[in-house]
């Protein structure tokens, strides 16, 4: 019996001790899971309080720029008044002028005055056709253009509706009848860039363009028609740069970007890049969030010099440095033009566009550097002293093509052969070669004889002054053929700072120490 009962003890203590670990377990889920729900409880609480506080501000921020409309709004009903008073008086006093003077553009008028004048007027009286021809045939006096347009836009009416109706003749398409060879899209761009500051509001600035509903409609269906056009013709691969560079400033002087995906809007910009306006139209289009993608894609394609503008304007230079991509843009550039001239064999026309291809790299970046002033960071003497040295080398090739051609012609004389008829030029079938002539040996009455070839040229003479072989030279652009010796005084004959090449690409120096 006892034993007994003191098994069903221990077997009760066994449930009991259980029982607790069981309850123990328990009680340690409940209270993690209790103060996971108090910590999501707590994130939740901050993220509603952060979010709280971000629509306060962008409250406070849209209360702060509805309140600047609102001013505007005042500003420009008075300043709208004031104009057309200034109007009313400028046509009173222009007609009396008229009137006592007679023609106000008389030919003792300046070019200058008379430019004034006359777009004045056309803007005046809202004459769009007449203001579209007249910039068009003043294309050489285009800066003269510019300065009294601005001044003439002030004193139209509507000067939105003038550019609009002025600019729809060959934007969005090209509608003259003929003609349509010249392009005429610089004009659109030029009306286009000096309506900005005219419509910017005057409180809160060119982000915001002052115009009507119905200016800003007929903006956007213009844009709409344009893109269409586009994606009917094949897309970005097959359109002009000034039609592009038309539809960008389009959108931002009428401020109707929204309606365009950012997206179509970067691949424009990434297919004219070079042109130099495409940076400063990124900004205004509002794409900043978008220039990184825009950057490291001009940079993976090889467009160095493109990615540094557009670094400036967007004020990136932190993130990406520009001198390390102008650095790499100019080794690219060498091992392009390394590369032209092995597989051209050294060739005449390998060196030609060997020279072509590193006068434009070194010209970009010369003018790249000079536009942001970097030259502390990269010291443009060398890059101009190969520049000059390139240039120096062209012309002194040409000069020795002219000699060559003289001595074949002495040498062609001196040998007997006839020359061509003085007025073969002038022929109807001059382009064909002149039938040659030969002349009989006196010896032999029946086998002629042939003309003597003239002597070799050698180009040793012409730029060594005669005192090295062929083998030994550098050629036209101061590329050595291979195997070649050092010249004194630098590599191959180059500035001891510029890096030339040998045996085909591969670097002796480098433009930079």
């Amino acid at each position: 019996m006892a034993t007994d009962t003191l098994q069903l003890a221990f077997q009760d203590l066994d449930k009991q001790r259980t029982l607790i670990t069981n309850c123990t377990l328990l009680w340690k889920d409940l209270s993690h899971h209790f103060s996971s729900l108090e910590q999501h409880l707590q994130e939740k609480s901050q993220t509603l309080d952060t979010k709280s506080q971000t629509l306060d501000q962008q409250t406070q921020k849209t209360l702060e720029i509805l309140e600047q409309r609102e001013q505007s709004i005042n500003y420009l009903e008075e300043s709208a008044v004031t104009k057309l008073q200034q109007q009313k008086e400028a046509a009173l006093l222009a007609a009396e002028k008229v009137a006592e003077e007679g023609n106000p553009n008389s030919n003792s008028d300046s070019n200058d005055r008379a430019i004034e004048s006359k777009l004045r007027g056309f803007c005046q009286k809202m004459d769009s056709k007449g203001l579209w021809d007249f910039i068009v045939g003043k294309k050489k006096d285009i800066e003269l253009v510019r300065t009294h347009l601005s001044n003439a836009l002030l004193d139209c009416i509507d000067p939105s509706t003038l550019v609009l109706r002025a600019i729809e003749g060959v934007f969005p398409v090209d509608r003259r009848p003929s003609d349509r060879e010249h392009d005429q899209r610089w004009a659109c761009i030029l009306l286009l860039e000096l309506l900005v500051p005219i419509l910017a509001d005057p409180i809160v600035g060119p982000t915001r363009p002052v115009v009507t509903p119905k200016v800003r409609d007929k903006a956007k269906g213009m844009a709409k028609e344009w893109k269409e056009k586009l994606d009917s013709n094949g897309g970005v691969d097959n359109v002009k740069s000034p039609e592009v560079h038309t539809f960008l400033q389009h959108l931002v002087t009428f401020g109707i970007t929204s309606g365009f995906d950012s997206g179509f809007l970067r691949d424009l910009l990434v297919a004219f890049a070079w042109r130099k306006q495409m940076p400063k139209l990124a900004v205004l289009l509002g794409l900043k969030d978008r220039m990184p993608d825009i950057i490291e894609e001009l940079v993976n394609k090889g467009k160095q010099v493109d990615a540094v503008h557009f670094i400036v304007e967007s004020g990136l230079i932190e993130k990406y440095p520009p001198v390390p991509l102008l650095e790499a843009y100019l080794r690219n550039s060498r091992e392009v033009v390394a590369s032209i001239l092995k597989d051209g064999n050294n060739s005449t026309r390998a060196m030609h566009e060997a020279g072509i291809k590193e006068h434009a790299a070194l010209r970009a970046v010369i003018k790249c550097v000079e536009e942001h002033k970097l030259e502390s960071n990269l010291p443009l003497e060398p890059l101009q002293k190969r520049l000059a040295q390139i240039d120096k080398l062209k012309a002194e090739r040409k000069k020795a093509a002219a000699s060559s051609q003289q001595q074949n012609k002495r040498g062609r004389v001196g040998n007997g052969a006839a020359l061509p008829p003085a007025k073969a030029g002038r022929l109807a079938n001059s382009h064909f070669p002149a039938r040659r002539v030969f002349v009989r040996s006196p010896n032999s009455g029946q086998s002629p004889q042939f003309p003597a070839p003239p002597p070799p040229y050698n180009y040793g003479q012409a730029y060594m002054g005669g005192n090295r072989s062929p083998t030994s030279l550098v050629d036209a652009y101061g590329y050595p053929p291979e195997n070649a010796a050092p010249l004194a005084g630098g590599s191959y004959g180059l500035p001891e700072n510029y890096g030339g090449y040998a045996n085909y690409g591969m670097y002796q120096a480098s433009y930079f120490r």
